[in-house]
């Protein structure tokens, strides 16, 4: 049995705990990334825990970074013009910046490589036969931030490289004899991070930190609408979904939540408007038709992506 919300009444930070030093909040943070990725979400869901004014933006915050770090997303440029990349990193910055209340533990590099291998359990089975239009028409309904524009465009560019990029990782895994479309020790990896909680409220302790938001994270990049299957594997166990609940309560009126869906499984947050889809499609035709273009630009953008040690499944 899962606990009730009336039930999960518990102690979070009050709103002047959440309130970030005044010379930090003159302008907002840029995130570059999409909403559909959990490593995004963990960092936009602790800005706005700690009340950071941010925009999520799905294009390089500048050109320098994309020659810097390929497509690998996410990438937090903040108020002073210095530019963190890594979730991991990006989090521990927003607790050096912004956390004044409770100073949560680091995140151990066992529980990094955990959420990693995570990943990598449900994200290859994106693109499994049909489900690639799935794939491409949810890529067009996530907002770029700016409205129609040359992030529209930039994102259909991206939505091509994950394409590619998760097409390569199936490949990978068949080598290797297992199975992307099985979920393959997902259930064992949900398991073990259950476990972290060790009876607490959050993995933190009575309020959330890193690790909450991490985990969080992935459970929203799960439920983001590529991956509907992971949802039983979710609310069948009550500690984990219990710990769900406590978290969207903690991050009430976050505009990129997913986790709604545990419950109501047709309703998500806010996507695109029509001229950003509109647009995003127009671009992603140019991109076909102009193949062999946008071919070299898919292999400039993976060689970058090799050269970054940020990159998902580095700590594999």
């Amino acid at each position: 049995m899962t606990e009730s919300l009336e039930s999960l009444v518990v102690a979070y930070p009050t709103k002047e705990h959440r309130v970030p030093d005044d010379t930090h909040c003159m302008n907002e943070v840029a995130i570059y990334g999409v909403d559909h990725s959990p490593w995004v979400q963990s960092v936009a869901m602790a800005l706005h825990y700690y009340g950071v004014p941010y925009r999520l933006v799905s294009q390089p915050t500048r050109l320098r970074s994309y020659w810097v770090s390929g497509m690998v997303m996410p990438e937090c440029r903040w108020p002073d013009g210095k530019v963190t990349r890594d979730s991991f990193e990006i989090l521990n910055e927003i607790r050096r910046r912004f956390q004044r209340a409770h100073q949560s533990g680091d995140i151990q590099r066992y529980q990094q490589t955990r959420l990693e291998r995570l990943f990598l359990t449900y994200a290859l089975e994106r693109v499994a036969g049909i489900k690639v239009v799935r794939f491409v028409y949810e890529w067009s309904r996530m907002p770029s931030g700016h409205g129609p524009s040359l992030a529209s465009i930039f994102r259909a560019f991206m939505c091509l490289y994950f394409l590619v990029l998760i097409g390569v990782g199936r490949a990978v895994a068949k080598k290797r004899r297992k199975t992307p479309d099985a979920y393959y020790g997902l259930n064992s990896h949900l398991q073990t991070i259950g476990d972290w909680l060790e009876g607490r409220d959050f993995f933190a302790g009575d309020v959330p930190g890193l690790l909450d938001f991490a985990v969080f994270g992935q459970v929203q990049s799960m439920l983001s609408g590529l991956t509907d299957e992971v949802r039983e594997a979710i609310t069948g166990r009550a500690e984990l979904n219990a710990w769900c609940q406590r978290m969207r309560r903690a991050v009430e009126g976050y505009p990129h939540d997913f986790s709604i869906r545990l419950e109501q499984p047709n309703q998500g947050p806010r996507r695109a408007s029509s001229g950003d889809q509109i647009l995003f499609v127009l671009a992603l035709l140019l991109f076909v038709i102009a193949s062999p273009l946008t071919l070299a630009a898919l292999v400039d953008a993976f060689l970058r992506r090799r050269r970054n040690p940020n990159r998902s499944g580095e700590r594999l």
